[in-house]
């Protein structure tokens, strides 16, 4: 079993080294993304509110604060975005 657990990590491992790890993201309020996608402040809190289906890159810290991470926005829109 032992020489199975080794292969199991030794596979994790590599697939682990692929992954690119980024710097702290760096978060954008929803008026500094509306302007930054030159759209409305509604159209990214509907982005936020249908996130899990369109994968926008919004995170809801409080009750009415989301914010928005510019980078993951960027390779989010250079992907075509909706």
């Amino acid at each position: 079993m032992t020489d199975l657990n080794a292969v199991v990590r030794e596979i994790v491992r590599e697939e682990l080294s692929s992954f690119t790890v980024h710097d702290d993201p760096e978060m954008i309020s929803t008026d500094e993304a509306a302007s930054f996608l030159k759209c409305g402040k509604q159209v990214i809190l509907e982005l936020h509110h249908a996130r899990n289906d369109n994968d926008f890159p919004s995170v809801q810290l409080g009750p009415r604060t989301i914010v928005v991470d510019k980078t993951r926005l960027k390779s989010w829109c250079a992907r075509g975005g909706v």
